[in-house]
């Protein structure tokens, strides 16, 4: 999303502080299921992760937060479909930490 309609995203300036109490008040594993919808940057949130969003609140574990996050939703949709610069800013680049493997070695592997 660009940043004149992330600063015009008022729902979401509002309700950010409800949600994160709805969510830290639930013992569920919300949390994981978060950062498949609001990836770390460079990850972007595009078209998909908004609807993938949608479906998580209407039909998973986040129901508790429907209420809250289906307007953000719609806004979120709304703004890459009528923005060229929010369209822009929601297409997907590579994280390039995706591919980093991490070598773990063994006992048995150690020369003296």
């Amino acid at each position: 999303m660009c940043e004149v309609h992330f600063n015009a995203f008022t729902d979401f300036h509002n309700n950010i502080g409800e949600f994160g109490e709805k969510m830290n008040s639930e013992s569920l594993p919300k949390h994981a299921h978060l950062l498949a919808f609001f990836p770390i940057p460079p990850s972007k949130v595009g078209k998909h992760n908004w609807l993938h969003f949608r479906s998580w609140l209407e039909y998973g574990i986040g129901q508790k937060v429907r209420d809250i996050c289906l307007p953000w939703v719609t806004y979120g949709l709304s703004t890459i479909r009528r923005c060229a610069d929010c369209r822009q800013a929601s297409v997907y680049v590579r994280n390039p930490y995706n591919d980093v493997v991490i070598v773990i070695s063994s006992d048995s592997e150690l020369t003296e």
